[in-house]
């Protein structure tokens, strides 16, 4: 019996399979909060694309200045519409299930602004609308939920500075975006730009979100509102009610504003 031709003429030592490489958790909480600070950004972008071009909405459709209006302000008056219930799911069911909800009509209603109608592109703003609160009131649970306590305000602040930088990117290239692409074009990338940050949400925050469901929603709004009563509460919500409602004001007709003055609408923005 030959017992060379059944044993190999080299023989070389076995290896053991690389495991795939792992984000670390404190990589992984950093990169939550990015993709977090990034899709209610674009909620926000969206948002704030019609504010540089508002003039020539209005001419374009032929509206009345209430009409054109109403392009921006459904977002802070859904905004106050629909943070109640909100607040309810991100408690009852997390806030991964809020921010997919949310981001799920941003996404959609985000192609319905293509159509050359101002009926069909008040109905996408009010979708996108509708998407907000589901996405902005998860960042405090998001953060108690990945971050230690003296790690909070930092991650709060930082999540919040993304969701502005977006609105500061959005006034500053719409008007020169749509003056150079035409409207239906623009509208269409910003719509793309929308769906690529959904499935990055969906890669990285899905995966990584730890999704956890605290008290019941009953002992938390029975707190709230035994809090809502006192004195300071009430003057933090009537200075918030006014600094925002400032901040909604100017966004909105800064380029109405600053056109009395010479300022086209990229130089506005």
């Amino acid at each position: 019996m030959n017992c060379h031709a059944t044993m190999p003429l080299f023989t070389q030592p076995s290896r053991a399979p690389r495991e795939p490489a792992r984000i670390s958790p404190q990589s992984r909480k950093w990169i939550v909060l990015f993709v977090f600070s990034w899709v209610a950004g674009i909620n926000q972008f969206l948002w704030l694309n019609l504010s540089p071009i508002i003039s020539r909405i209005q001419k374009e459709y032929r509206i009345s200045d209430i009409q054109v209006t109403m392009l921006l302000l459904v977002f802070p008056l859904i905004y106050v519409i629909f943070s109640y219930h909100s607040g309810r799911i991100i408690d009852r069911y997390g806030y991964r299930t809020s921010i997919l909800f949310g981001f799920g009509w941003t996404a959609i209603f985000s192609l319905l602004r293509m159509w050359t109608s101002y009926w069909a592109l008040l109905i996408a703003q009010i979708g996108i609308a509708i998407g907000q609160p589901y996405i902005v009131n998860a960042i405090t649970k998001l953060v108690f939920d990945w971050f230690p306590f003296d790690q909070t305000a930092l991650a709060t602040g930082l999540g919040t500075v993304g969701i502005f930088l977006c609105e500061v990117v959005s006034l500053a290239i719409s008007a020169p975006v749509v003056e150079a692409l035409g409207f239906v074009l623009a509208m269409g990338i910003f719509a793309s730009i929308t769906w690529i940050a959904c499935f990055a949400f969906y890669l990285w925050g899905v995966k990584c979100v730890r999704n956890s469901v605290s008290l019941p929603t009953t002992s938390i709004a029975r707190d709230f509102w035994r809090k809502a009563k006192s004195r300071n509460s009430l003057l933090l919500f009537m200075g918030s009610f006014l600094g925002l409602g400032y901040f909604y004001a100017l966004t909105d007709w800064i380029v109405a504003i600053l056109a009395t003055q010479g300022l086209n609408a990229d130089q506005a923005g």
